[in-house]
C-alpha cells in the first residue's frame, strides 16, 4: 500500500498542474497574459472615467455602503440636496483592449440605501495598478459605511447627530472632517486616522499609525494604536467610561474647560505630564497618574513614550 502512495500523489500534481495551463492557455492570449511586457507596476496604462449615476433619497436618510477592493473611497455631503451622486474611475496597469472588463463595479439602490461594490476579478488577487475609485457626494444627513480594501477614506461635511459612521481601511489613512454625529468608528490595518472638526463619541484603531485629532469635541469609547502617537484635542468631553492606548509612542490629551473626568494613566517607558489643574491627584508618580475628578473614568497607556494631559 505504501508503494502506491507516491505514485498517486505524483499524478495529482500532474493533474493539477496541467488544469493550471489549461486556465492560462484558455486566457485571450494564452501564456503571454501572465508574461506581458506591457504591464506597468507603477502608473497606470489606462483610465476610463464611468458616466456619474444619480439616486433621489426624497429626504429620507439611508446608508452609503460601499465595498471596494481596491481604490480610494470618498464621501462628502452637501447641503440642501436630497441626490446621492456616485463617481467612479477605473484604473489598470494593463494596456490590453480587455483590461477594463476584469475591473468592474456596481450600484444598486435598495430601500433608503445606496450600495456600491467595486472589484478586480482576477482569481480574487490585485496585481499593479488596477483600483476603482470612488467619490461620492450626499446629503448631510446619510450614514456612511465605508470599507477599502487597499486604499485612503474620507468623509466630509456630513451633519447628522444621530448618524453612526463606520470606516475601514486595510491599507490607507482614513480622513474624517467636518462630521458632526452619534459615532464615529475607524478601523485600520496599516494607516493614520486623521479627525478634524469632528463632534462625536469615538471609536478608533489602527495596527499601525498615528490618531490625530484636531478642534474636535470628542467622547472617547477606545483609541488605541499598536504603533504609533496619539494626539487629541482641543476639547475632550467625557460623558462615558472610555480607553487610549499606544503600543509605541506618546500620546497628547487636550480637554476642554473644567472637565467633569477621572483619569488613570500609565507609562512603562516615559513619564506622566499633568497640567489640567482641576480635581487634584489620588496618585501621582513619575509613571503613574490617578486623578481624583468625578465623573466617568478615562484609562490612558503607552508602553513607549510619554503622556501629556492639559
Amino acid at each position: 500500500m505504501r508503494k502506491l502512495v507516491g505514485p498517486i500523489l505524483f499524478l495529482f500534481l500532474v493533474a493539477e498542474i496541467g488544469l493550471a495551463i489549461w486556465i492560462v492557455m484558455a486566457q485571450p492570449e494564452g501564456l503571454r497574459s501572465i508574461f506581458r511586457a506591457d504591464v506597468n507596476i507603477g502608473e497606470p496604462a489606462q483610465t476610463q472615467v464611468q458616466p456619474p449615476q444619480t439616486f433621489d433619497t426624497g429626504g429620507t436618510v439611508g446608508v452609503i455602503q460601499v465595498n471596494n477592493d481596491n481604490g480610494f473611497v470618498r464621501v462628502r455631503g452637501l447641503a440642501n440636496t436630497s441626490v446621492v451622486t456616485v463617481n467612479t474611475t477605473k484604473y489598470s496597469s494593463s494596456s490590453d483592449s480587455n483590461a477594463f472588463d476584469r475591473i468592474t463595479y456596481r450600484v444598486e439602490k435598495k430601500g433608503n440605501d445606496i450600495i456600491v461594490t467595486g472589484k478586480y476579478n482576477i482569481f480574487g488577487i490585485t496585481f499593479g495598478n488596477n483600483r476603482v475609485d470612488i467619490d461620492i457626494t450626499a446629503p448631510t444627513n446619510m450614514v456612511a459605511n465605508l470599507t477599502t480594501s487597499n486604499g485612503a477614506v474620507t468623509l466630509l461635511d456630513m451633519n447628522n447627530s444621530q448618524a453612526r459612521h463606520q470606516l475601514k481601511s486595510d491599507n490607507g489613512t482614513i480622513s474624517v472632517g467636518q462630521v458632526k454625529a452619534a459615532r464615529v468608528e475607524l478601523h485600520d490595518q496599516n494607516g493614520q486616522l486623521n479627525l478634524d472638526n469632528v463632534s462625536a463619541q469615538i471609536w478608533a484603531e489602527t495596527n499601525n499609525g498615528r490618531i490625530i485629532a484636531n478642534n474636535s469635541t470628542l467622547n472617547i469609547e477606545r483609541v488605541k494604536s499598536s504603533n504609533g502617537s496619539i494626539e487629541l484635542g482641543n476639547a475632550l468631553q467625557q460623558t462615558t467610561d472610555g480607553s487610549i492606548e499606544t503600543q509605541n509612542g506618546s500620546i497628547i490629551l487636550r480637554f476642554g474647560p473644567n472637565p467633569a473626568v477621572r483619569i488613570d494613566a500609565t507609562t512603562s517607558l516615559g513619564s506622566v505630564n499633568y497640567q489640567l489643574g482641576v480635581g487634584g491627584t489620588i496618585l501621582q508618580e513619575t509613571k503613574h497618574l490617578i486623578t481624583a475628578g468625578t465623573g466617568p473614568t478615562l484609562k490612558v497607556k503607552t508602553n513607549l513614550g510619554s503622556i501629556t494631559i492639559s
